[in-house]
């Protein structure tokens, strides 16, 4: 923007060393990006809010000052598309107060009305067209198309979640994989479209079994995963037999169960759930993994 002609006012050296502030900050963002949390994007997302308002101030007032406020768009567009809502609520408050702000400071008060008039519209339009289709995309990834229950991608992350929340209040978390007995050989025999009717059928049944804390997944073909929140092994064995015993006519059903030891990371206590499943398999029966990881297993009767 300093490279266009009519640009007399505008304070070059301060906006070239916003510039280079935004960009230093930019690559320790990129170079250190499995270091912040969700805490410091936000606190990364407020700075570009204010070195923005410090370009309007160095751009001097009237039309380079406004060409900056467009800026403020893309902070919205990147709380839309990865944040909920109230979040980019107080991210537009943000933006709306620095640039209120930079043309107070600029002595341009009869223009702060338009201007922010014109800028929050803007942006709260980009805002629920690029929110709305982020969160379509985002059920579409998240959801597995057949039975309409959430896939592996929603597996991590309600497990993910429902370790943090373990860690901060001690609740136990237990993790059910079932599979349905001979499924292959049924689709053989009856067909793919019998095979998908018996899938969303269990899909239904089981979805009414668990409770409403609980997030039930397809994880692929004939496999399902329920992660039981603030559940001890006992409640769960209880849980996982209520679903064992609501299959669907014409099919049997397996399940493993393990429990969070408080420590494993969640692709182990998924494995430790596979394996009782295993051992569920061969002996024809629903196995249950104890809490410590590799720890014998026991069995339901």
């Amino acid at each position: 923007m300093l490279l266009l002609p009519g640009w007399d006012d505008v304070d070059a050296v301060g906006i070239t060393g916003t510039v280079i502030l935004a960009v230093f900050g930019a690559g320790a963002l990129y170079a250190f990006a499995e270091r912040f949390s969700a805490a410091a994007i936000h606190g990364v997302m407020a700075s570009g809010t204010l070195l923005i308002a410090a370009c309007q101030v160095f751009a001097g007032g009237g039309s380079p000052t406004a060409m900056y406020a467009m800026l403020y768009v893309w902070v919205i567009l990147h709380s839309a598309m990865f944040f909920p809502r109230a979040v980019g609520v107080a991210h537009l408050a943000l933006t709306a107060v620095a640039h209120a702000g930079a043309l107070f400071w600029l002595g341009d008060i009869g223009s702060i009305a338009p201007q922010l008039a014109l800028t929050l519209v803007t942006q709260l339009a980009a805002g629920l067209i690029v929110g709305s289709l982020a969160t379509q995309q985002r059920q579409l990834a998240d959801t597995d198309s057949l039975t309409g229950l959430g896939n592996r991608r929603e597996v991590d992350r309600a497990l993910e979640s429902a370790i943090a929340r373990s860690r901060r209040s001690g609740t136990p978390i237990c993790v059910a994989v079932l599979d349905l007995d001979g499924f292959k050989d049924f689709n053989d025999e009856r067909g793919h479209a019998a095979g998908d009717r018996v899938l969303v059928e269990a899909a239904a049944r089981w979805q009414d079994l668990v409770r409403g804390i609980d997030t039930l997944c397809r994880t692929g073909g004939d496999e399902f995963l329920v992660v039981l929140t603030g559940c001890d092994l006992d409640e769960a064995q209880r849980i996982v037999r209520r679903m064992v015993a609501g299959t669907p006519e014409g099919v049997s059903c397996s399940a493993g169960l393990a429990r969070w030891d408080g420590h494993e990371p969640p692709g182990m206590l998924i494995e430790r759930a596979d394996e009782a499943l295993y051992t569920a398999k061969v002996g024809g029966d629903v196995a249950v993994a104890p809490a410590p990881p590799h720890a014998s297993e026991a069995r339901l009767a």
